[in-house]
């Protein structure tokens, strides 16, 4: 009896510890801590291996996505409605599997044996995983050294830590719902906003640029002839200069438009932030048939920094040098963004492209705003990221070679002065 009560308490300390560690885990870390913790249950219950699958290709297949077993053990199969079909077809039909020796397997189940022969389990436990009144995976405890009892207590136990994945994968699909919709929400938001600021750009240089072309004109008629007016010439160019002024002070605007005047400091994990940033760059990569690879050291310590701000600086540099690369054969495109430690209290952020390298005449301009190279491009995104590197008391800098590539290479110091909030470089 008392044995039983220490092993019923150790039971619902591992549950807790499980469904604790499952509900706290940020997004990004919930695949890890259900490795973590299918690992534990199989110590736990003394069993050779434990897998969950998930229902994935809208129901036509059920692969396993996390699986831990002991020394000597077998992986379990990756598709369990091609290689398991009896199984499967149990499971997604919200049945349950569970036998304590083969004999109790009904006939059925026979060529779901003979496809696995020697690397069918002993005794299983398979339960599905329901999110409400839907099937989306499955959980499976098995052994294979020696035949185990799943009685009616430890069945119900099991059960309960089925309810407990079954949670976790669903808060992790809201989760990554919430993701990408925030995704798309800005991404729609900025296609959106540059429509809008495209608009209101033409309208409102149309004007000055008529006028100066008209003065332009009216000063060049003027000069033409036998006794130029002078004065009139005078006023014509005058009123040149003036709209050219105005054209001035609308382009000003634009820039504040792209660049916040203010940023506000926090502790901030780089690698946790460019995590959150790579779906959306491979995405992009994906977009100019780039190979794009990220490489990024997990001691870096942390900084103290804007998020939103250098996730902002490092899309603009990878965006350019996916620009970089599209002129290339897909075979040659390749991009690299790396994150490390440096010297002397420093982290470092790369971004190297295999692209034909920028030439010596233009790369004392690479970061001047409104300077470009590209037929449609603005010459803002890496003047904006120059600036919010050196917003924070960091260095962004570039290194170029004919045929070599490029690496744009942003410093940031791991102790920074000050943590309050800062103007932006360049602003009032």
């Amino acid at each position: 009896m008392v044995r039983k009560i220490d092993r019923d308490r150790r039971f619902e300390g591992l549950a807790f510890d499980l469904s604790s560690a499952l509900t706290q885990a940020p997004p990004e870390a919930i695949n890890r801590e259900i490795d973590r913790s299918i690992k534990r249950i199989v110590f736990g219950l003394g069993i050779d291996r434990s897998a969950l699958s998930r229902i994935v290709d809208d129901g036509r297949s059920v692969r396993v996505t996390h699986y831990w077993s002991r020394p000597g053990i077998e992986p379990p199969p990756g598709d369990l409605v091609r290689l398991l079909p009896w199984y499967s077809k149990t499971i997604l039909g919200g049945g349950e599997v569970i036998y304590s020796n083969q004999s109790e397997l009904p006939p059925e189940a026979a060529e779901d044996v003979a496809r696995l022969g020697p690397a069918m389990p002993r005794s299983h436990v398979g339960l599905p995983l329901r999110v409400g009144s839907t099937i989306v995976g499955a959980i499976g405890f098995a052994t294979f050294r020696n035949e185990y009892a799943w009685d009616a207590p430890k069945v119900r136990r099991l059960r309960f830590i089925a309810e407990i994945f079954s949670n976790a994968l669903e808060r992790q699909r809201v989760l990554e719902e919430q993701v990408k919709m925030r995704r798309q929400l800005i991404e729609v938001s900025q296609v959106a906003a540059m429509g809008e600021l495209t608009a209101a750009i033409v309208h409102e240089i149309n004007q000055p640029l008529t006028a100066i072309l008209s003065n332009a004109e009216a000063a060049q008629t003027l000069l033409e002839a036998e006794k130029p007016d002078l004065t009139e010439v005078k006023a014509a160019i005058a009123d040149i200069v003036d709209d050219d002024l105005r054209v001035a002070e609308i382009v000003k605007r634009l820039r504040n438009l792209f660049i916040r005047g203010e940023l506000n400091k926090a502790p901030l994990d780089l690698s946790d932030a460019i995590g959150e940033i790579a779906p959306f760059l491979k995405k992009n990569a994906l977009l100019h048939k780039t190979l794009f690879e990220i490489s990024v050291d997990e001691s870096i310590p942390p900084i103290a920094g804007d998020q939103m701000q250098l996730q902002h600086a490092i899309v603009n540099i990878v965006h350019n040098a996916l620009e970089a690369v599209s002129e290339l054969p897909e075979r040659l495109r390749r991009v690299l963004l790396t994150a490390r430690t440096g010297k002397d209290g420093w982290v470092e952020v790369a971004v190297k492209d295999s692209g034909l390298g920028i030439r010596p005449d233009v790369l004392p301009r690479v970061f001047d705003r409104f300077y470009s190279t590209k037929k449609s491009g603005m010459g803002i995104g890496l003047a904006i990221s120059k600036s919010i590197v050196d917003a924070h008391d960091g260095t962004l800098v570039v290194a170029s070679s004919s045929g070599m590539g490029t690496v744009f290479e942003m410093r940031l110091p791991a102790k920074p002065r000050d943590h309050g909030a800062i103007r932006m470089a360049g602003t009032p």
